[in-house]
């Protein structure tokens, strides 16, 4: 029995593609749905801009920056972005669109880990995101929104960020495949019924109002004309492939809407319950419309957008396979080494590992670009499950090995006694304001991290929790020049510098 159930376990918190139906809703609010959807007028007027699909994929950066408490506690697991961003991928395939990793962050910060839209998680989140340019920026926390608990995941196109509660970034794409939706210039199938009831007891409207902007009301018939244009293309969304929806998937649980609305002339709605720019169900969606692929296009193609073109991308190869051979050799009674074989293509790994109980696991993870690493700081005679998955940055799907698992010496692994080594200390600056501090530790340590300016001036400190093995920790600086930095315990110190340019 308890094998059995220690297999379930595991299964369950492992488990990579287990998939629950979402209730909740978009916090990109009406008022941002407006600043959207005029962006795809303005895109759409300008016919330069080039909509056709030719065959040729168009790879887009994502940059993740998954939060935690000030120490470092609560962040989501690495292998969660791979299964992200490998389904939003699987969502977009017929855009000839494919999302690639920009950078995985770890960003240990209260404020936004508990609120990112509280003022001063909101301040915290800004002050980080104007230093990446090179992507799309999604921020990762516990929740989305603090004050209204409903909120899944939000675009903010005033800083032209995303923000993700924890849950919805994981082996199902659709909340994340919407906000990037609306990242690419699509409203709501619903725009203007955001802030609006429909009342079947009274006429419908012509138009509803956002914040004292009108905003026209859709109509059932996709040819009716006014002024010689189509009604469509100037009401709601602007589209006219996408049927007219007056917020009819709210709090409805299902994928064939049955309701009282009716448009201006009396004629009953049916709206598009699988396009994923609407409010029903995820487990409904499953497409977006032609004239909303063309309008993604043509924002992709905008001076807006020429970020995410700035660097040329050169695909990598598939990963195919999941490491080979991976191997827990304990040595001795205070550490434990873990390899594999290397993966063809494959530039990072990802080593799990947790104790073995019946309680929730709590999970350590870190990303590697080895094949080995060594745990000195795990509890006595104590159980661990394990994992690694390989990977490279322009094919995320995760490729992993079985579950295995180890028993540590009775005799203890690392006490607190010994002594801190450090070695192949080094700060890689990799542009656009970013670089990543690399070392290899024989434990677990809180160290402190200072960076100054050329001329002795702290520019900021804080502390890192170094764990045992290969560390590599992506930050990034204000400014370029020469900066030097020190990383220190109460036992010794560090110091060198790196050039940002």
């Amino acid at each position: 029995m308890y094998k059995l159930l220690f297999i379930n376990i595991l299964f369950i918190t492992f488990g990579s593609y287990s998939y629950t139906q979402t209730h909740g809703f978009c916090g990109t609010g009406a008022q941002e749905n407006h600043l959207i959807r005029e962006r795809m007028f303005q895109n759409r007027e300008n016919k330069s801009l080039n909509s056709t699909r030719s065959g040729a994929i168009k790879y887009v950066p994502i940059n993740y920056f998954l939060t935690a408490k000030n120490d470092g506690t609560g962040r989501l697991r690495y292998i969660k972005v791979l299964e992200n961003i490998c389904d939003i991928n699987r969502i977009y395939a017929d855009q000839e669109i494919s999302f690639y990793i920009r950078s995985i962050n770890d960003v240990n910060n209260t404020f936004i880990y508990d609120d990112p839209s509280s003022t001063f998680g909101f301040a915290a989140l800004n002050n980080i995101e104007k230093n990446y340019n090179n992507g799309i920026n999604l921020f990762v926390a516990s929740k989305a929104n603090g004050s209204s608990q409903g909120v899944l995941a939000f675009y903010n196109p005033t800083g032209d960020y995303l923000v993700s509660e924890s849950a919805q970034v994981g082996g199902k794409g659709y909340v994340l495949a919407h906000e990037i939706g609306h990242f690419l210039s699509l409203a709501h199938t619903f725009y203007g019924w955001e802030s609006t009831t429909y009342d079947c007891s009274q006429a419908c409207p012509t138009e509803v109002f956002i914040g004292g902007v009108s905003v026209k009301v859709e109509y059932f018939d996709r040819e009716l004309t006014v002024n010689g244009k189509k009604h469509c293309l100037i009401s709601a969304d602007g589209f006219c492939d996408t049927q007219a929806d007056y917020n009819c998937g709210f709090g409805f649980n299902g994928c064939v809407w049955s309701g009282c609305m009716v448009d201006p002339d009396g004629k009953g709605l049916n709206p598009d319950e699988k396009n994923i720019m609407s409010y029903f169900l995820n487990n409904c969606h499953e497409f977006f419309s032609e004239e909303q692929k063309a309008a993604m296009a043509r924002d992709y193609a905008s001076s807006a957008r020429s970020y995410l073109r700035a660097t040329a991308h050169t695909p990598l190869p598939p990963v195919e396979n999941a490491p080979g051979n991976p191997t827990a050799l304990i040595n001795g009674f205070n550490s434990v080494n873990i390899k594999w074989d290397a993966v063809p293509n494959a530039t990072h790994y990802i080593l799990e590992y947790a104790p073995v109980s019946l309680s929730t696991p709590q999970f350590k993870n870190h990303i590697l670009q080895r094949t080995d690493t060594t745990f000195t700081n795990l509890t006595k005679g104590t159980k661990y499950a394990w994992r690694v998955t390989a990977y490279n940055a322009t094919n995320p799907c995760p490729k992993s090995t079985a579950i295995l698992s180890f028993t540590n010496s009775n005799f203890g692994v690392g006490t607190n006694d010994t002594e801190l080594e450090l070695s192949d200390v080094s700060i890689q600056y990799s542009g656009l304001n970013q670089y990543t501090i690399n070392l290899f530790a024989n434990k677990s340590e809180l160290l402190q991290f200072n960076l100054y300016s050329v001329d002795g001036k702290l520019l900021s400190s804080e502390n890192l929790n170094i764990q045992a093995g290969a560390n590599s920790i992506r930050k990034y600086v204000d400014g370029t020049g020469l900066f030097l930095f020190q990383l220190s315990n109460s036992q010794r110190s560090i110091s060198g510098k790196f050039f940002a340019y």
